[in-house]
């Protein structure tokens, strides 16, 4: 239950009784509630959209308000801040010392603004298309994954500063193979829900593009600043999480 509680309190804003001085292993060992808490997130969404829905708001306004508001206050916009980060960061920086120069400024550059805001707009405009019902199984499904890719990525690639590394750096520092294991029971759990509500091929197809686009994600990091920081993990987390939501709507009938 602690390990849960550090992964909630991680994560999200939801209050939960607060877990103090964690040791520097503890948040690896909440790793596999990742997915768990995830899923979480985006049930409350589809739960917010269905009944913006239900009051007669029309499916993109319902949707802009559960996850473009919503879903960053849910999680104090954590993964959002990571991806303008990498943005700017990836696209900005020539090199890795640029690049990792630009992830620890607090200032917000062109591409952030340009990423975030697309990605928001994005989000919202693919969830518009989903029925209720379908958003019910994919918006989990969805976070689920995006959790669960950024667990994957500890695992296979090292954090890139050695130096002020922070959570992020003793987080990753205390992966274990076990870890993954256990995420990838979670997430395997949760997508055979996601199975039974939608009753198409969608759910298995996003599980591949997931692992595709963690894959491809992981190379660039790999090649570009030779690890990972917290802010890349944040973009690995939306860009999966807009993927799924990419590919329900194709396969939902």
């Amino acid at each position: 239950m602690r390990a849960l509680h550090v992964a909630i309190q991680f994560l999200t804003r939801i209050p939960v009784p607060a877990v103090r001085d964690w040791r520097d292993d503890e948040l690896a060992r909440a790793l596999p509630a990742f997915p768990l808490v995830g899923a979480a997130v985006g049930l409350l969404l589809a739960g917010a959209y269905a009944a913006l829905l239900a009051a007669g708001l029309g499916s993109l306004p319902a949707a802009i308000v559960a996850t473009a508001f919503l879903g960053p206050y849910l999680t104090g916009a954590l993964h959002e801040d990571g991806l303008g980060d990498t943005a700017d960061g990836l696209f900005g920086g020539r090199d890795r010392e640029t690049a990792l120069r630009i992830f620890r400024d607090s200032r917000v550059g062109a591409y952030a603004v340009v990423t975030m805001g697309a990605a928001l707009l994005l989000r919202a405009a693919l969830v518009a298309e989903l029925s209720p019902t379908a958003a019910l199984a994919t918006l989990p499904l969805a976070h689920a994954l995006g959790r669960a890719a950024t667990v994957a990525q500890m695992v296979r690639l090292p954090y890139a500063r050695t130096e002020g590394a922070g959570v992020g750096g003793a987080m990753v520092a205390g992966v274990r193979r076990h870890h993954i294991i256990l995420t990838l029971l979670v997430t395997a759990a949760l997508w055979a829900g996601a199975v039974s509500l939608l009753d198409v091929p969608g759910p298995a197809r996003a599980v591949l593009a997931a692992v595709a686009c963690t894959v491809i994600l992981t190379r660039w990091y790999r090649r570009r600043i030779g690890g990972i920081t917290g802010d890349t993990l944040g973009a690995t987390c939306v860009l999966v999480e807009l993927l799924v939501l990419g590919i329900a709507p194709l396969t939902h009938s």
